[in-house]
């Protein structure tokens, strides 16, 4: 499953990836996460990795790309990860997302936002 919460607040767009994310999902998403790209350049990203157990191939192409062509409109991405299955997907997101990537666990929310909206 694949989320978006855009209100989460004014300067951060957090994404939570959980269980299986299907291509049909990024493909809804990619609108809105463009929209989004527009609006709020840089963009900073909460990505929260919560029990994701895997991605579709096609799913993960799709997002990567679209990733790839926003690169220089990412400030920021703090990915809250915990298992290692995580921690790789956090990983190969990085090389394809502009900005400054750090990592936090389930639970520290609060200093991911922090370090989000530190200049």
């Amino acid at each position: 499953m694949l989320e978006i919460n855009e209100s989460y607040a004014s300067d951060i767009v957090r994404l939570r990836l959980s269980g299986i994310v299907t291509s049909h999902e990024v493909e809804q998403a990619i609108p809105q996460l463009d929209r989004l790209f527009s609006e709020r350049k840089p963009l900073r990203l909460l990505v929260e990795l919560l029990g994701l157990e895997s991605v579709e191939p096609m799913a993960a192409w799709e997002e990567l790309s679209f990733l790839a062509r926003h690169r220089d409109e990412t400030a920021r991405v703090a990915l809250i990860v915990d298992r290692s299955g995580e921690r790789l997907v956090a990983r190969i997101t990085e090389f394809f997302t502009g900005g400054e990537h750090r990592e936090f666990h389930h639970g520290e929310e609060a200093e991911a936002r922090a370090w989000l909206r530190a200049t």
